[in-house]
C-alpha cells in the first residue's frame, strides 16, 4: 500500500474493512448491549468515517494523525470495524465518537501516555469541554505485552461537563481504563461535571493495572450496568476508586454506582471505594452504591474511609449502600470509618472470609449516625470469627438484620463483636441471630477492649438461636 495514492489507499482500506465485517468479526461476537440498541455498521448521515480521513483499519499504520484530522473536521466521527492504532488523541467539545461495537478497536500505541484524552486547561467549570460522547467501540491497552504502568490510561478526562461513555469495552489497560482527573499535573485544579458511564465492559485481563475507573474530581457521576473483571494489581486500590488527592479544591459527590457486576477483583482497598485523604472544602456527599453484584474481591466489597483529623461537619456524609449482593470468595463485606450519616440497607453478604468493619483502631475516625437495616450476613467471618466487627461508632441503629452461621465455630465466634474502641447510642431492634450449623457462639460478643460511652443503648425484639450467648448488656454497662 505504500505506493498507492491517498484515494486508492483509502479505497483499499474500505475493502479490508468490509472483509473484516463479513469474516473476522461474526455478528454473535458483537458487544451485546450495543447490538440491542441497533448499532449501524457504517457511517450515518452527518458522520465522518475515519477511514476517509486516512485511518488504517488493519492496524499496520499509526492512525493518530488521521483521527486528529477527523476530529478537527467533523463533530460526528464514525469508527468502522477494524483495528486502529492511536495514541494521545485529543478530544474536544461537541464531539461524538461512535463505533460499530466491540469490533471497532482503538489500540493504544506503544509509548503513548493515553489513548484518548482532554484537559480544559482551566479550574473554571465554565471553561470545561462539553457534550462529548464515546459510544460502541473498544479501547485496548497493552498490559498483556508490556505489563503495569500506573499512569498510562486509555481514556483520560480532565475538565469535562456532560460526557457520555456508553457501550465501550476497555481491555488490557496498564493504568486506568478511565481516569476522571484534575489535570495530569499535581495540585492543579480541574473539575468534572455530569459524567455517565453506561453499559461498558472493563477487562483487566491479568490484573496488571491500577483501577478500571479512577475518580479524582467529579460532581455528578453515574456508573450503571457495567461489568468489571480481572482488574487491579495487588498494591492498587480496586475496580472503582473514588479518591481525591489531598487538595481541598477537589470535589467527589453525587455519585451513583448501580446495576454493575464485578468478578475477580484484585487491589488492596475494595471493589468499590471512597477514600478521602484529607479535609475537603466540599465534603463528599450523595454517594449511592446500589443493586450491584460482586463475586470475588481481594479486599472489601465496599470501602468508605475518611483519613486524617477532620471534624464531623467536613466528613463524607449521606452515603448509601443498598440492595447489593456480595457472594462467595469475597474478603470483607465492607469497611467504613470516619463517615457521617451512612445507610447500609437490604444487602446480602454470603461466605465472606473476614468480618465487616465499622470503624477501626486509632487513629481511625469514628463512624457517626450509622443505620443498618434489613441486611443478611450468611457464613461471614469464618477466617477471623465474626460477621460484623464494631470498633468506633457514635450513634448506630441495627434493625431487621439477619446473621446466619457467622464465625468459625471457635469459642469466640460471634455474629457481632464489639471490638477494641468505643461506642455510644447502639440500638439493636428486631434482628435475628441463628446458627443451624453451630458456627456462632455469641449473638453479640464484647471485647474487654471495647468501652461504651453512656447508657442509652438498647436491645429489643431480637431473636437469638438456642444456646447462643449475648453480651450486649454487659457492653452497655461497662
Amino acid at each position: 500500500m505504500a505506493g498507492l495514492h491517498f484515494a486508492d489507499r483509502t479505497a483499499a482500506m474500505r475493502r479490508r474493512t468490509i472483509l473484516r465485517i463479513g469474516i473476522a468479526y461474526p455478528v454473535w461476537q458483537a458487544w451485546p448491549s450495543a447490538w440491542a440498541r441497533g448499532i449501524e455498521l457504517a457511517a450515518a448521515a452527518g458522520e465522518l468515517d475515519v477511514v476517509a480521513a486516512g485511518a488504517d483499519p488493519t492496524g499496520v499504520y499509526d492512525s493518530s494523525a488521521a483521527f486528529r484530522r477527523a476530529i478537527a473536521t467533523s463533530n460526528s466521527i464514525f469508527v468502522p470495524a477494524g483495528r486502529f492504532v492511536i495514541g494521545d488523541v485529543t478530544l474536544r467539545s461537541g464531539l461524538s465518537l461512535r463505533g460499530a461495537g466491540q469490533r471497532s478497536e482503538l489500540a493504544q500505541r506503544l509509548g503513548s501516555q493515553y489513548g484518548l484524552w482532554c484537559d480544559s486547561g482551566s479550574p473554571a467549570i465554565s471553561d470545561n469541554f462539553r457534550d462529548i460522547s464515546i459510544r460502541s467501540l473498544q479501547l485496548r491497552g497493552r498490559c498483556e505485552v508490556d505489563g503495569f504502568s500506573e499512569h498510562q490510561h486509555l481514556l483520560n478526562l480532565n475538565g469535562v461537563t456532560r460526557c457520555l461513555v456508553e457501550g465501550v469495552t476497555f481491555t488490557a489497560f496498564r493504568g486506568d481504563a478511565i481516569y476522571l482527573g484534575s489535570s495530569n499535573q499535581g495540585a492543579t485544579e480541574r473539575h468534572n461535571r455530569d459524567v455517565t458511564i453506561r453499559e461498558c465492559m472493563f477487562d483487566g485481563v491479568n490484573h496488571l493495572n491500577r483501577n478500571a475507573i479512577s475518580v479524582i474530581d467529579c460532581d455528578g457521576l453515574t456508573i450503571d450496568a457495567c461489568r468489571f473483571e480481572r482488574v487491579a494489581r495487588p498494591d492498587m486500590p480496586g475496580a472503582i476508586d473514588l479518591e481525591p488527592d489531598a487538595n481541598p479544591f477537589h470535589v467527589v459527590r453525587n455519585v451513583r454506582i448501580t446495576n454493575n457486576r464485578f468478578v475477580d477483583i484484585g487491589g488492596n482497598v475494595g471493589a468499590i471505594s471512597l477514600v478521602v485523604p484529607a479535609r475537603m472544602a466540599t465534603p463528599s456527599a450523595g454517594i449511592v452504591v446500589s443493586h450491584n453484584e460482586i463475586r470475588g474481591t481481594r479486599r472489601a466489597a465496599f470501602c468508605l474511609l475518611q483519613r486524617g483529623v477532620v471534624d464531623k461537619a467536613s466528613r463524607p456524609r449521606g452515603l448509601e449502600i443498598s440492595h447489593n449482593s456480595v457472594l462467595a470468595s469475597a474478603d470483607r463485606p465492607f469497611h467504613i470509618e470516619g463517615v457521617h450519616q451512612a445507610t447500609i440497607e437490604d444487602n446480602r453478604f454470603v461466605a465472606c472470609h473476614r468480618s465487616a468493619l465499622v470503624g477501626y483502631l486509632p487513629p481511625a475516625l469514628s463512624v457517626t449516625e450509622l443505620t443498618m437495616i434489613g441486611n443478611r450476613f450468611e457464613q461471614c467471618g469464618w477466617q477471623d470469627s465474626a460477621g460484623l466487627r464494631v470498633h468506633d461508632v457514635l450513634g448506630a441503629r441495627f434493625e431487621r438484620n439477619e446473621w446466619i452461621d457467622c464465625g468459625n465455630g471457635g469459642p469466640g465466634a460471634a455474629a457481632v463483636e464489639l471490638a477494641a474502641g468505643q461506642s455510644a447510642s447502639l440500638a439493636f431492634e428486631s434482628n435475628t441471630f441463628s446458627t443451624p450449623l453451630g458456627l456462632t457462639r455469641f449473638a453479640i460478643r464484647r471485647s474487654l477492649a471495647h468501652r461504651s460511652v453512656g447508657a442509652d443503648g438498647h436491645f429489643r425484639g431480637n431473636r437469638i438461636g438456642a444456646g447462643m450467648l449475648n453480651q450486649f448488656n454487659e457492653a452497655i454497662a461497662s
